[in-house]
């Protein structure tokens, strides 16, 4: 309902330049993508945030030299992670627009049927929405692949942290 009503009190401009076919993929995608996300995060974040304290106090305790490293390779971390947010945000604006490229084509064929029927005209529609759907399929799979090598990357690091503790630790 918020969103429904921040829309409302969008300006008229900001509808000329948007599309009927963008606005309701914006409206049906990205609030399930906000949900699943938000959900996640905050048990990622809790998640992290707890196993940082505990390592935190064992650290400080154990060897201030292995906390300094770990300090410095989370560091790392945080900016590629930013670095991919970054990449997959303006991925998915893409998409979006793709998919309310798509969108409006699909619309303007209902709209226009019977001229399309009159016209013959069932092979451009098709073209264009064939074409369309295309771009859309390597943009989510352009997406996709963003996503997993940051996963990976974030791994990676976490892997090269943990075994430099333990490996660190076990050498002093």
């Amino acid at each position: 309902m918020k969103i429904l009503d921040h829309i409302s009190k969008l300006s008229g401009k900001y509808f000329t330049n948007m599309k009927t076919g963008e606005l309701l993929t914006i409206l049906d995608g990205d609030v399930f993508i906000i949900e699943d996300v938000a959900t996640k995060m905050f048990f990622s974040i809790l998640s992290d945030i707890l196993t940082s304290i505990v390592m935190f106090v064992f650290l400080i305790r154990l060897q201030f030299d292995l906390l300094a490293i770990t300090v410095v390779l989370q560091v790392l971390m945080l900016i590629t992670q930013l670095k991919f947010t970054k990449m997959i945000s303006y991925k998915t604006q893409s998409i979006r627009k793709t998919m309310g490229n798509l969108s409006n084509v699909v619309q303007e064929f209902i709209a226009g049927i019977m001229h399309i029927v009159t016209l013959d005209a069932k092979k451009k529609f098709f073209t264009q929405f064939f074409s369309i759907g295309k771009t859309y399929v390597k943009q989510g799979i352009n997406l996709e692949t963003t996503m997993s090598v940051s996963m990976v990357c974030a791994n990676l690091i976490s892997t090269i942290v943990t075994v430099g503790i333990l490996g660190y630790g076990g050498i002093r």
